[in-house]
């Protein structure tokens, strides 16, 4: 190994060494704010010990004891902040929606999630109970504060931007069409269920195709296959009445036949187009406006074999984590 290598690595294992003691350090500090140990040492303040003995910033400080605060009827989430397990930001992000119900499912969740994964986590959780309500602050520890605009207005608001999103992306000979059908009285909401009805069964139609076109295929195989493993025992049979060598020879050959050729993780183009025409470039999860960087698998490819479009759903990394780390069926998608 390389001076640069050696190096590198032991720079690695320090940081990583580095964070796992500043977390323990941070997760101690509600004590010590407690028993005044900062007073008892010299210090003027919990921030002055804090920053000088271990580097830790106002607002960290702030943060943990507020949090701590939170947590004094949550003690499984408690305990990962005095603990040192997991970090105060991910603990933060989790305050606002953490009650004392649903805390040991929380904590159980954060644990292998990064922290980006954690705040697409909680703002899923809070637009599945209402798609409208404006997510907390950053921290997560405080309510949401709209100054002098009321909740409902804050929502009508949101409404008018996704209504001016929506005419944005018309064209203008598009906004000429429908201005002259409404003024005709032809309803433009029942003419815009009708296309997307339209749009949405010819979609189903064509994945319903493809599906079928995989299903023919897969017995094709296995019939071959099944024929494959018939005639070599066959030849097994006349083999024995000649050498043992002919006999050990034929039956590797069976055997490389009985053997099913394992599936490409490759998605074909054609499945990725119908699965692009139906979700668009970005995430497939409501609400999420991150890019697809990924086509999950909601029945798991590892045992499905094919590539069902049925079954697919283009993902942001978070989410994609998600899928996998917390569960197969979080996402709410079909056959997940």
């Amino acid at each position: 190994m390389t001076n640069i290598e050696n190096l590198h690595k032991t720079f690695k294992q320090f940081g990583a060494l580095a964070l796992t003691y500043r977390q323990k350090c941070i997760g101690m500090l509600p004590e010590i704010n407690r028993l005044r140990v900062y007073e008892k040492k010299g210090y003027g303040s919990i921030y002055e010990y804090a920053a000088k003995l271990a580097g830790i910033s106002r607002e960290q400080v702030q943060r943990v004891l507020q949090l701590d605060h939170k947590f004094e009827d949550k003690p499984a989430l408690k305990n990962m902040l005095i603990k040192g397990e997991i970090s105060v930001n991910k603990l933060a992000r989790i305050a606002s929606v953490a009650t004392v119900e649903n805390q040991n499912l929380w904590a159980d969740q954060i644990k292998n999630l990064s922290q980006k994964t954690v705040e697409t986590l909680v703002k899923d959780y809070k637009n599945g109970a209402n798609p409208n309500t404006e997510p907390e602050n950053q921290n997560g520890l405080f309510e949401a504060n709209y100054e002098d605009i009321s909740v409902r207005a804050h929502r009508n608001l949101e409404e008018n931007k996704i209504n001016m999103k929506v005419i944005q992306t018309l064209s203008f000979e598009n906004k000429q069409q429908l201005m002259l059908l409404a003024e005709k009285g032809i309803d433009i909401n029942i003419l815009i269920e009708e296309m997307l009805e339209k749009r949405k069964q010819k979609i189903d139609e064509e994945k319903e195709k493809i599906a079928k076109e995989i299903l023919s295929e897969n017995n094709t195989q296995n019939t071959q296959l099944s024929r494959g493993g018939q005639n070599g025992r066959k030849e097994i049979g006349s083999a024995n009445k000649t050498t043992g060598y002919s006999v050990h020879n034929k039956s590797r050959q069976t055997d490389h036949i009985l053997q099913s050729k394992p599936a490409s993780r490759y998605i074909p183009a054609h499945i990725k187009k119908i699965v692009r025409l139906e979700h668009g470039v970005k995430c497939s999860i409501p609400y999420c406006d991150k890019p697809a960087n990924t086509i999950h698998h909601t029945q798991r490819f590892a045992l499905s074999q094919n590539h069902d479009p049925k079954f697919l759903a283009p993902l942001c990394r978070e989410h994609h984590q998600l899928a996998h780390a917390v569960d197969r069926t979080y996402c709410g998608m079909r056959g997940g």
